[in-house]
This record gives structure tokens, sequence and C-alpha cells, in this order.
């Protein structure tokens, strides 16, 4: 993006911050009451499928559960180096990799599992949701009103824009 859009993204959030300070009470309430009608609808419908995820989450517990289980339980064990062959001899020296890889193959099939199943119902869900409900509920819930905080919102993207370039 260059200046001048910048600019133009700063002018926009000046007026719609300044309604506040230069519109009538009624002509605000008029234009804020919708928004935070619509804000309220686009929170509802972000989180409206949750309910149906977590049941699809429970339901298939053999899919999602006992997979994020061995992910986390083979997360604890390289944290901790439990897969260790320094210093064994004879026996163990033959039985600690067998189970490594024996290990590692349950593993991979509990990452392609979780990949499948939680990844594309839930991780990608949670991502898409939390931003637009955070962004909906602030623009909802703000004291000057939704058409002043989109302003701020813009205000803030073009801040982060300009540090950004």
């Amino acid at each position: 993006m260059n200046e001048k859009n910048i600019i133009i993204m700063q002018a926009i959030s000046a007026v719609l911050m300044g309604s506040d300070y230069f519109m009538p009470e009624s002509l605000r309430k008029s234009i804020n009451d919708p928004l935070k009608t619509y804000f309220l609808g686009v929170k509802e419908r972000a989180f409206k499928p949750f309910p149906e995820y977590w049941d699809f989450f429970w339901k298939n517990k053999t899919k999602t559960l006992y997979p994020l289980i061995i992910v986390v339980l083979n997360l604890f064990l390289y944290k901790f180096h439990l897969f260790s062959f320094h210093g064994t001899s004879g026996f163990l020296s033959y039985v600690i990799p067998v189970f490594a890889l024996l290990w590692f193959f349950v593993s991979g099939i509990s990452i392609i599992l979780i990949s499948n199943n939680i990844l594309n119902q839930m991780v990608i869900l949670v991502f898409l949701a939390l931003p637009i409900t955070g962004v909906a509920f602030f623009l909802e819930k703000s004291g000057k009103g939704p058409m002043a905080a989109a302003g701020f919102v813009i205000l803030m993207l073009s801040f982060f824009i300009r540090y950004r370039q």
C-alpha cells in the first residue's frame, strides 16, 4: 500500500471517529443501532458452527482425541529426550530403536488423522472465527458506538500498514 491509501484510511477514520462529536444524538443513534445489530449478527454467525464441530470432535474420538493425545505425548517425549540411545548396551540397544520406530509410525498416523479431522474442522474455524468475533465484539460494545469504533479499527489498521512498510 502506498502513502496515499494510508492517508485516505486515516481521513476516513477521522470522519468516523469525529462523528461522535459533530453529529446530533438522534442521527448518531439511528446509524449506530443498525450497526450494533449487524455486528451482533456477525459475532453470532462466526460462532454458530462451534456446537456442531464440538459434537463431531467428541463423537469421533478415535479420529480426533486419541491422536491428539499421542501427539502431545510425543512432544513430551521429544522435550525430555526419552528416546535417547546413549549408554545403552545389550538387549536394550535393539529394543529402544525398534520401540522408537514403532512409536514414530503411530505418531505419523496420528498426525495424519489430526490434520484431516481436527485441523480441517476445528482449528481453521477458530483462526477464522476468533479475529472476526473479537473485532465484532469491540465494534458492538464500544462506548462511543460502532461507527466511531470502526474508525478506530481503520486507524489502527493504517498504523499497522505504515509500520510494516
